[in-house]
């Protein structure tokens, strides 16, 4: 018998050994299989066909849309297929909201607004209105907004979790500004895990100028994303 050297597989018939056909097909199959990336309907129906696996098994479930490979004697997930789970929400009008001095104020994205929602995460009504809520799991999330120009005092722009009454939770993420003289971007962004699902996110304003500002919309268009990316 010969030993192929990139594998080690010992069951290659030398021209010397006597004709044994379907044992040596046999063992050939048998030690391709074991290589090969076969497909299982479930986990269940590849734990149940290889209790106990050889490590650097590779096997595709096809029901989960996952690969498996085995090591220690265990089936680990390696990979999964995962549609993409995302909310996005824009102000695509030149009216902005109006934020009154002294008071940190929801962002409701009012009047001509448009989103984007797939994977669960859906738009905030009542109180969370403006917000995205999302399922549980592992979140990016960004906002922008900009206020006027010639604005004073500090202004300044929290991605935070909303609660269901409309009161502010933990602020995810804060930027501020305290110049004056030009339009003010703001831009935030950070990672946040949601620890239930329907947690809500919105942008929350502050400003202290002394009189209301509104929020500009035609050269800074406010936005806020939330991408999942991990469960």
């Amino acid at each position: 018998m010969q030993t192929d050297p990139r594998q080690g597989f010992t069951g290659l018939p030398d021209y010397n050994d006597p004709p044994k056909v379907p044992d040596h097909l046999s063992g050939l199959f048998s030690f391709l299989l074991d290589r090969s990336t076969e497909q299982y309907p479930t986990l269940t129906a590849l734990q149940s066909a290889i209790p106990s696996p050889a490590d650097g098994m590779f096997k595709a479930v096809t029901g989960e849309k996952a690969l498996y490979y085995a090591i220690g004697g265990q089936w680990l997930l390696v990979w999964k297929s995962t549609p993409a789970v995302f909310g996005r929400r824009f102000q695509n009008s030149v009216a902005g909201q109006s934020i009154p001095s002294g008071t940190d104020t929801l962002y409701t994205f009012a009047g001509a607004t448009g989103s984007e929602l797939s994977g669960g995460v859906t738009l905030g009504t009542g109180s969370q209105v403006g917000c995205l809520i999302v399922p549980k799991g592992l979140w990016s999330l960004s906002a922008q907004a900009a206020f006027p120009s010639n604005a004073t005092g500090v202004r300044s722009l929290y991605l935070s979790v909303v609660n269901s009454d409309g009161s502010f939770g933990a602020n995810v993420a804060l930027a501020q500004v305290k110049s004056s003289g030009s339009v003010d971007s703001l831009n935030v962004s950070s990672v946040y895990r949601a620890s239930t699902g329907g947690m809500a996110f919105g942008i929350r304003l502050g400003q202290n100028s002394g009189s209301a500002l509104t929020i500009a919309s035609a050269y800074y268009s406010p936005f806020l994303t939330a991408v999942k990316i991990a469960d």
